[in-house]
């Protein structure tokens, strides 16, 4: 069973042994041999580099829901439906922040970053 590599390339511009991608492109890698990443741009590359092997099973995707078969896929959305599992579990609709605060993200370790002014 051959492993698969993928390469996200989400920001700056990298080349994959000769082959130039800008951000937002997705790198199809041979997993058998070494690949040569380079940066190629003025500025900092971000990657994210993904290793797996095939579970060599039936797939069926419809929306968020990835499943087997046709069979699991019907009784999912079904119960989806009917049951609304995944919903928020909480009996408020309430922000859990204040909304003159804008957009941030809060990282485990504290820190609170902003996104740059548009």
């Amino acid at each position: 069973m051959e492993a698969l590599r993928r390469a996200y390339i989400y920001e700056g511009v990298a080349t994959f042994d000769g082959n130039v991608l800008p951000a937002n492109h997705l790198a199809n890698l041979d997993a058998s041999r070494v690949t040569t990443i380079r940066n190629d741009g003025d500025q900092g590359v971000r990657i994210l580099l993904l290793q797996s092997k095939p579970i060599e099973a039936p797939v069926v995707a419809r929306g968020p829901f990835v499943l087997n078969t046709n069979e699991q896929m019907i009784e999912t959305v079904t119960r989806y439906q009917s049951e609304g599992f995944g919903r928020w579990p909480w009996p408020s609709h309430a922000q859990t922040h204040d909304a003159d605060e804008g957009r941030f993200i809060r990282y485990p370790d504290g820190r609170r970053v902003t996104p740059p002014a548009s």
